[in-house]
């Protein structure tokens, strides 16, 4: 059990803490605006259907012209 508890925790931290940062850094990158825009379209384009990890890179990419190509990898985004 006491293994079972330990990979929930990691779990947890993994998943909710560092998907947290990600989503502060990225909004550092494109900004308070258009980050609330990429959410916006995000939600509007997904809503109630399927949402993926390349589905939300496209719309963040679509959002600026920086290459976000670094920061997925810097994040560990596949």
């Amino acid at each position: 059990m006491p293994h079972r508890d330990r990979q929930a925790k990691e779990y947890v931290r993994v998943v909710y803490g560092r998907g947290a940062c990600t989503l502060h850094d990225l909004e550092r990158v494109l900004g308070g605006p258009g980050m609330a825009a990429v959410l916006r379209g995000y939600v509007r384009d997904h809503w109630l259907g399927v949402a993926t990890t390349a589905d939300f890179r496209r719309a963040a990419q679509a959002a600026t012209a920086t290459d976000l190509g670094p920061f997925w990898a810097e994040h560990r985004i596949g």
